[in-house]
């Protein structure tokens, strides 16, 4: 939630303007903290948004969100839609930062739906399981994504007070024993701190597993000449890849 809105929308006016950026037109990507997400069966994305809204919140969503204050975007993902749901209020304070900088706003994504279209350009054919570890920042807690065809179907916090390899692999068994799983699991790790993983108990340690590693193959050039080229957090370089492929 930006706090000083107005001191932001200077600070980016400024920016672009000192990178001498002319007619920049802004594609507002939300904080992993910042939105919900559930997936919603046999509800067809089927254009007509008031409709599909409506039909989203009749459903016990279970989230934070009541439904006068919030906003509701919906996409297909396979035989499902995906619904993700952002209090107004939130943002609302990210939209006064870009009328402070007096930029136009064309698109508002978040971070963990867009990582998740970039993601999916990596994955390799066959992949029918997947366990997916992220972390925005090293205050947050790791969390495990699982999917199946690409549809999520479990978004767990891990504890941090207890082995996190342990309650990982242990939510992995439990899953695939509800979904007839097993057969094929891919690991894909986009975690800020990488240390407080150990890979050689995590990973391996059943038949048909594999960790991926995306190749990202586009890094943004630095803002100023006087800065080196620096790594993105993985999170992020996976979002902004997912926000170049809808633009292509």
């Amino acid at each position: 939630m930006p706090l000083q809105s107005e001191a932001m929308g200077e600070l980016l006016a400024d920016l672009l303007l000192d990178c001498d950026v002319i007619g920049a037109e802004i594609e507002l990507v939300l904080p992993l903290a910042a939105c919900h997400w559930r997936v919603l069966e046999g509800v067809a994305a089927n254009g007509n948004q008031e409709f599909e809204i409506s039909h989203a919140f009749r459903h016990d969503l279970q989230w934070p969100l009541e439904r006068e204050d919030t906003y509701v975007s919906l996409s297909s993902c396979g035989d499902c839609v995906l619904v993700v749901g952002v209090a107004r209020t939130l943002l609302r304070a990210w939209i006064d930062v870009l009328e402070f900088a007096d930029l136009p706003l064309r698109r508002v994504e978040w971070v963990l739906s867009a990582a998740l279209r970039g993601l999916k350009l990596f994955l390799p054919e066959g992949v029918g399981e997947l366990a997916w570890l992220i972390q925005a920042s090293q205050n947050e807690p790791v969390r495990l994504l699982l999917m199946r065809s690409g549809v999520p179907d479990v978004d767990r916090r891990i504890r941090s007070d207890q082995p996190i390899a342990d309650q990982i692999r242990d939510t992995v068994r439990a899953w695939q024993s509800l979904v007839d799983g097993g057969n094929s699991l891919a690991w894909c790790c986009s975690l800020i701190d990488q240390s407080v993983l150990d890979g050689s108990v995590l990973f391996d340690t059943m038949p048909f597993e594999q960790v991926l590693q995306p190749q990202m193959t586009w890094v943004p050039s630095p803002w100023s000449p006087d800065l080196e080229q620096g790594e993105l957090d993985p999170l992020v370089h996976l979002a902004l890849a997912g926000v170049r492929e809808v633009k292509l």
